[in-house]
């Protein structure tokens, strides 16, 4: 297969401050592709990188053939278009109804007509379960609706690859099962190629096809792979105990049903 991403011999620090060297892996079409880990571990840094928001300092990266750290505005504008971005806060511009935060990226970057642009817009909006709401403002909804909407940003121009930042932060259990299968149903119906930055491991078993894992120490990856395989037979500590720990959605409600 084809990576459509791939990252070789990646290096970031801040100062001195090394933050992972040598880090390399391949992301292929289709694929809901985590990367987690405890923090500090680098998760957010490599997401910049990914993303063009942060220039590594030292290997490459190339997304659908194109360098994120390129200089050159024609690549940069083709690779906009191929990509999309879900931000941990969401990132919709709050003077702006839904409608026009998503018709700028589309004015921004396509030449179509006003009526094609009305019906994308709300064919997005209607995919996340928002169908009717392009006039309200990002204040006038809920946190689980900000991330729908949000989704349906980053989708609008139908792009190969999205980018998810902690896309179930500051959800409640319920909403964030609910993204989780939206997200799903996004790659199963579209073939989108999705990265996704996360520490919420039911998340992680519930959509990841393949993770990898880093850590602050080691400054780099420790474990790759399946998840599910990952936690039934990785022979390393920092592993098991990260993918082992936790309490799950449903034994979280299990146990305060008890309790209650």
């Amino acid at each position: 297969m084809t990576p459509v991403v791939t990252v070789k011999n990646l290096t970031a620090r801040y100062g001195e401050n090394i933050v992972f060297e040598g880090v390399s892996f391949d992301i292929f079409k289709g694929e809901i592709f985590a990367i987690v880990g405890g923090n500090g571990c680098g998760k957010t840094t490599i997401f910049k990188c990914m993303t063009g928001l942060l220039k590594p300092s030292g290997g490459k990266i190339l997304v659908s053939g194109i360098d994120p750290a390129t200089e050159d505005e024609d690549k940069l504008k083709t690779l906009r278009k191929e990509t999309g971005v879900l931000f941990q806060s969401s990132a919709l511009f709050g003077s702006m109804t839904l409608y026009d935060n998503m018709a700028l990226v589309l004015k921004e970057y396509t030449t179509l007509p006003s009526p094609v642009i009305d019906m994308i817009i709300k064919t997005k909006l209607g995919m996340v379960r928002l169908a009717g709401c392009e006039n309200l403002l990002p204040s006038e909804l809920s946190g689980g609706m900000k991330k729908r909407a949000g989704i349906a940003r980053a989708m609008v121009m139908d792009p190969m690859v999205l980018f998810l930042d902690e896309p179930s932060a500051g959800l409640d259990p319920i909403t964030s099962e609910e993204f989780d299968m939206l997200v799903k149903n996004i790659n199963t119906g579209m073939g989108t190629t999705m990265i996704i930055i996360t520490h919420q491991l039911e998340s992680i078993f519930n959509i990841a096809h393949r993770v990898i894992m880093l850590d602050k120490d080691a400054k780099g990856i420790i474990a790759e792979g399946d998840p599910r395989e990952l936690r039934k037979n990785s022979k390393d500590p920092r592993v098991t105990a990260f993918l082992g720990g936790g309490i799950t959605r449903h034994s979280a409600g299990h146990e305060q049903a008890e309790a209650d």
